[in-house]
């Protein structure tokens, strides 16, 4: 009997061949050489590895603890900061900076059509790794009189000092 050729047996090359299960679509590879049972196994174990360092990294972040924060007053942030700021308000932003002693967390929502708009932090918290920061912007309410002149909302928070990496939800 003359078997049958599958598009797949094509792209086979001569280190695997593969026998297909009568219909049931189950496939079974034979690996031919030390070397081609060498590599799969080394890319098996790189697999698991990579699994179970990502599970560990996403239980340590999930021990999140609310930290403390101050909304700064524009004439308290450092010039160097409101310069920065200036120049990239017309698009969204998220930046952090340390500055005597102090981290400032800057988030921004670039160029809205009109006034009224402000922002809300609904989340400052820590982990082990970083400290997290949650914002929403809130537009005027319905019916509310707003300057017609764009406006670029932004927010700066004002935390201790830290080291630790800022993420921005």
């Amino acid at each position: 009997m003359i078997p049958k050729i599958r598009p797949l047996d094509l792209l086979l090359t001569r280190e695997i061949k593969v026998i297909f299960g009568r219909g049931r679509g189950i496939y079974f590879i034979k690996k031919y050489g030390a070397a081609m049972r060498k590599t799969l196994f080394l890319v098996g174990v790189f697999l698991v590895l990579v699994l179970v360092g990502c599970s560990f990294r996403e239980s340590s972040d999930k021990n999140k603890t609310a930290i403390d924060f101050t909304v700064a007053a524009k004439d308290s942030i450092p010039d160097e900061i409101v310069k920065t700021i200036d120049g990239k308000k017309s698009e969204e932003f998220a930046m952090s900076f340390t500055v005597d002693g102090y981290t400032y967390i800057a988030v921004g929502y670039g160029e809205q059509a009109t006034g009224g708009y402000s922002i809300r932090v609904d989340e400052m918290y820590e982990t082990d790794s970083s400290v997290g920061i949650h914002t929403t912007l809130v537009g005027p309410a319905a019916g509310e009189a707003v300057n017609k002149m764009a406006t670029y909302p932004y927010i700066v928070v004002k935390i201790e000092a830290t080291d630790k990496n800022v993420n921005f939800e």
